[in-house]
């Protein structure tokens, strides 16, 4: 009985460490496709597909900052589809994304149906997070995540999203 319980306490931390391998392995993965590529797009879009292949986001996007107060999403991917494209422009303070523009500060929804902020083109259900990437205090644009999963941002993957958009920024 006690090595069975030892091994279900081992399996258990396992389960417990793996999004934080995934998490790490972001980063590596990102910080070498950034140090192997010197187009802009390339990067993004790479780091999206990192993004869903890692942590396996329903969506992830990226939007930079295309004048004083216009979005334009410039690298999109997940495991769903959302109705929007690279191109795709939203204005300052409007949805999550540009709310995270216009503060400056991450926003975590628990709950998209729920959020003032959130917008979409079908009803949705799960959880957002939008960071922006800053450079000193200049708006570059911002990461934005999603899942079906409500409530499931927690402050360590927070904290890898927000490494994340550092990186780029960079």
């Amino acid at each position: 009985a006690a090595q069975i319980a030892l091994a279900v306490y081992k399996a258990e931390l396992l389960d417990a460490s793996l999004p934080q391998v995934n998490q790490l392995e972001l980063l590596s993965e990102v910080s070498r496709q950034i140090a192997d590529s010197l187009d802009e797009k390339e990067i993004l879009g790479r780091t999206i597909e990192a993004l869903i292949n890692k942590l396996g986001y329903a969506e992830a996007a990226i939007s930079f900052l295309v004048n004083d107060d216009i979005l334009e999403v410039v690298a999109i991917s997940g495991t769903e589809e959302f109705g929007y494209s690279p191109g795709y422009q939203q204005k300052m303070g409007e949805g999550i994304i540009g709310h995270v523009a216009k503060t400056r500060k991450h926003h975590v929804s628990g709950d998209v149906s729920r959020d003032p902020y959130y917008y979409s083109t079908a009803k949705r259900n799960g959880s957002a997070l939008g960071v922006p990437m800053l450079d000193k205090d200049k708006l570059l644009g911002v990461i934005y995540v999603e899942t079906t999963i409500q409530h499931y941002f927690q402050l360590d993957e927070i904290q890898t999203i927000q490494t994340l958009a550092n990186q780029i920024a960079t």
